[in-house]
Parts: structure tokens; C-alpha cells; sequence
């Protein structure tokens, strides 16, 4: 086996993404049923504690 195939490769992919939005929704496991969506232009932490409080 050549050793110089098994080499790793890293990729840096640099993107500018316009518009994008992030969802985070909980789901019922069993029947798979949407209980809470929330849809915002953020994904940090203060956004998922918003999004488990009870309405």
C-alpha cells in the first residue's frame, strides 16, 4: 500500500453568506410533531434560552 495516499487533506472554505437564517425547532420524538419553532438571524445562546422558555 503507498503510504503518500493516505495522507489527510484540510479544506479552509471561506464564504459570505447574504440572508441567511437560523432555525431551531423541538421536536415530539414519538409522534415527530413541531411543538416550538423559533426562526431568527442569530444562533447563540440567548436565542436558545428564548426559545425554551414556555410562551
Amino acid at each position: 500500500m503507498n503510504t503518500e495516499l493516505n495522507r489527510i487533506e484540510y479544506r479552509i472554505e471561506y464564504r459570505i453568506e447574504y440572508g441567511t437564517q437560523t432555525s431551531i425547532a423541538s421536536f415530539e420524538v414519538a409522534t415527530v410533531l413541531v411543538i416550538k419553532a423559533s426562526l431568527g438571524d442569530t444562533s447563540t445562546e440567548v436565542d436558545y434560552l428564548e426559545h425554551d422558555q414556555p410562551d
